[in-house]
């Protein structure tokens, strides 16, 4: 049974990702909905959004982050040249992204179920 989700951390969440992004942006209060909606949806059975409060929040804004660079360097350039000033985007921005992800399920492992996945009979 899906469990009905409530957003009660979205302006916590948002104001921890602007603090993790560095600045304000467009596109990232919706990414921090969906990010705590993610969280919130894989909680185990008697754990409440308010048990794991402060993990959440760090863990959602981190996810929504990690969300926002795949959607804002998802136009595919590398690199901005106006006159003599250049900017390239470095290789390791995507990298960045899946370390956020990859902290985020981990600081919430104690929280959330893992979809019950396993392997059985496996013989190697």
């Amino acid at each position: 049974m899906r469990r009905k989700v409530t957003f009660i951390f979205s302006d916590d969440i948002y104001a921890a990702a602007v603090i993790l992004a560095g600045a304000e942006s467009e596109g990232l209060a919706a990414l921090c909905s969906a990010a705590e909606r993610e969280f919130t949806a894989r909680l185990r059975a008697g754990v409440t959004p308010e048990m794991c409060r402060e993990v959440l929040i760090t863990a959602s804004a981190m996810l929504a982050v990690s969300m926002h660079g795949y959607v804002k360097d998802g136009d595919g350039i590398t690199s901005y040249k106006a006159g003599d000033i250049e900017v390239k985007r470095g290789e390791n921005s995507q990298g960045s992204r899946e370390v956020l992800q990859r902290q985020a399920e981990v600081l919430m492992q104690p929280y959330i179920s893992d979809g019950d996945f396993c392997f059985m009979g496996v013989r190697g």
